[in-house]
């Protein structure tokens, strides 16, 4: 799903919301997610998950077809751990 389907799924359900405010308050979530994660500190949205910032330390690499080595930068990614709720089982 896309943002732009999230927002079109909203204004379908809501009868009192208008599409500017849909489109505003998406962003805005959006928005605080992606700034506390850039500050490092994680976020948990209740029925839905944790979202975190892992980091991975430096390593060695290698190009297989030259043999040259260099070592790798600080790498951040984001981790997210879905909450019981948003388990599925088939």
């Amino acid at each position: 799903m896309t943002k732009e389907e999230l927002m079109k799924i909203m204004e379908y359900k809501s009868k009192f919301l208008k599409n500017s405010d849909i489109r505003r308050a998406v962003n805005l979530i959006i928005d605080q997610i992606v700034s506390s994660l850039g500050k490092g500190e994680p976020l948990e949205v209740r029925g839905l998950g944790r979202f975190s910032v892992r980091k991975h330390r430096p390593r060695q690499a290698r190009n297989p077809t030259t043999g040259v080595t260099w070592k790798t930068k600080v790498k951040h990614r984001v981790y997210f751990k879905p909450s019981k709720k948003l388990i599925f089982y088939k």
